[in-house]
């Protein structure tokens, strides 16, 4: 079930596409998704991450597929934690991402200004606000601090009652 993940958590993931945009124009690994971006990563699963990164080995000759929905998993899936989203919820989506294939997952929660890394099923990394973000091995030398994406994604207001 897809849920809007509402403006300023869209506001995060553009930010992050913007981040890893740059990073690509000099290292040419791949292409970069936005929350549009719709995946069939199981035979019976269809994620649609927040951000995706996939590596030119998906694409023979670096052509991209030409269904809506191909059949691939990223090599990097990023959600943007809603307040909707439950534990059971990001639970099932992680362990989904990895039976797939996915070699790295992002959780960034907008409320904390954190992350939780993935490199695999059930072994998370936090991130804490004054901490950064990187690419490991799926995007060697790729570093944004957490400070620098939210700046970029702009301050938000409390939220009226």
């Amino acid at each position: 079930m897809e849920k809007p993940i509402g403006y300023y958590k869209s506001c995060i993931a553009s930010a992050l596409i913007m981040f890893l945009g740059k990073y690509l124009d000099e290292h040419d690994l791949g292409i970069v998704l936005g929350e549009a971006g719709t995946l069939r990563i199981l035979a019976d699963q269809i994620r649609v991450p927040d951000v995706a990164f996939l590596s030119w080995r998906h694409f023979r000759e670096r052509v991209l597929p030409a269904e809506p929905v191909p059949a691939i998993a990223p090599d990097l899936a990023v959600d943007v934690i809603s307040e909707g989203n439950t534990k059971r919820e990001m639970a099932r989506k992680l362990d989904d991402y990895f039976t797939a294939g996915v070699k790295m997952v992002w959780f960034i929660d907008a409320a904390t200004q954190s992350a939780v890394v993935y490199e695999r099923r059930g072994k998370g990394r936090v991130v804490s606000h004054d901490g950064s973000l990187s690419g490991g091995k799926v995007l060697p030398g790729f570093e944004v601090s957490l400070k620098q994406l939210f700046d970029k994604a702009g301050r938000r207001s409390r939220r009226k009652k």
